[in-house]
């Protein structure tokens, strides 16, 4: 029996045209959960009917294949594991996630993250990004505490998921409670297989290699979805 994680990367597969779509997906959904959650918090404390992710199957005469759709970013109390969800954790003979827990913590990734994500001395954002959406972006980083500095050295696609997961962080929303890390360490603990759908480097490429037009749209929309939430969280 196998868990996948995710079916977004089955979905979209690997094709430059897809990856701005996957990159605002990413964004967006994170903070569009996030100010459901917030928007819904009464009526749920009211509803007891549990809260748990769809589950797809697939099955042949041998073997079953569960795909079990997942938020990387949670609050400590969502709840989100039912009583299906633990038989299939506790019978899985392997989970599928996009990156192995290995990969995402090994040195490779560190060092790909730093050289895709990052700008070396001669260049910095201003110089990739309109003056308009550099204004907006430097303003959401200072709000949350981060100054312009550190906020030059990230090229734009790494910038604006910067500040989607911090939003999202400083919301209540951790990675530590995300579904995927917990299935994670479930796995790791039954010392059943870990497979990765893909490596490092093909994941950080389908975002480093957007244009910086591409990458620019990707950030308005992120801004635009935090103003959102921000507006959300006044009332």
């Amino acid at each position: 029996m196998q868990i996948i994680r995710s079916l977004s990367a089955l979905a979209d597969g690997f094709s430059p045209q897809n990856s701005l779509k996957r990159l605002a997906r990413i964004a967006t959904g994170v903070l569009a959960f996030v100010a459901l959650s917030m928007a819904t918090a009464q009526a749920q404390a009211q509803d007891q009917v549990p809260h748990a992710p769809a589950i797809w199957t697939m099955a042949d005469d041998d073997s079953t294949v569960y795909f079990l759709g997942t938020i990387h970013l949670l609050k400590a109390d969502t709840p989100w594991q039912s009583e299906t969800i633990t038989d299939i954790i506790n019978e899985a003979t392997s989970l599928t996630l996009e990156l192995t827990p290995q990969d995402m913590a090994s040195p490779k990734m560190q060092s790909l993250v730093q050289s895709l994500g990052f700008y070396g001395p001669d260049d910095q954002l201003s110089n990739h990004l309109p003056e308009e959406s550099y204004t907006r972006l430097a303003a959401a980083f200072q709000k949350r505490g981060i100054p312009t500095q550190a906020m030059d050295r990230l090229k734009p696609w790494m910038a604006g998921l910067q500040i989607t997961v911090v939003s999202a962080m400083q919301a209540g929303f951790m990675p530590q409670f995300g579904v995927d890390h917990l299935l994670g360490q479930i796995a790791t603990q039954r010392e059943i297989e870990i497979v990765g759908l893909e490596q490092p480097e093909d994941q950080l490429r389908l975002f480093a290699d957007l244009s910086d037009e591409a990458q620019a749209a990707f950030i308005r929309e992120g801004l635009d979805q935090i103003d959102d939430l921000e507006a959300i969280s006044s009332v």
